[in-house]
């Protein structure tokens, strides 16, 4: 979906590649509010965490039977798991078409910068 790697909210200094499956791409690339996906719809980010460039980490969300699920594996397809409650929910909340944020625009990409995760007090 992206050309080059692009800088990703998940982990402080990471960066990601967005796949999307072919039948939801064109609807992905143009994501506006109230974009609807049809079930079937994947949608993955392989996130490289510094220093190494390959795949660390995959995320996805998939819709099944009118909902969004979210999973998380290693680079390799190992330890494939849903993940439940609001880890993510929360934030995938306020995105452009929920729970979908979409590619950043070039302006979006020069003033990005990664959250950094803070450590419970």
């Amino acid at each position: 979906m992206n050309s080059e790697p692009l800088p990703s909210q998940h982990f402080a200094a990471s960066r990601s590649e967005i796949r999307v499956n072919p039948e939801a791409a064109g609807r992905y690339r143009s994501l506006t509010q109230g974009s609807v996906f049809d079930d079937g719809t994947l949608v993955v980010e392989w996130l490289r965490l510094p220093p190494t460039s390959t795949a660390d980490v995959v995320l996805a969300l998939e819709r099944t039977n009118g909902r969004w699920h979210y999973w998380q594996a290693d680079s390799l397809g190992r330890g494939h798991e849903e993940i439940e409650g609001g880890a993510c929910q929360g934030c995938h909340a306020g995105s452009v078409a929920p729970p979908l944020f979409g590619l950043p625009q070039l302006a979006d990409l020069r003033e990005s910068k990664p959250q950094v995760p803070r450590s419970p007090r």
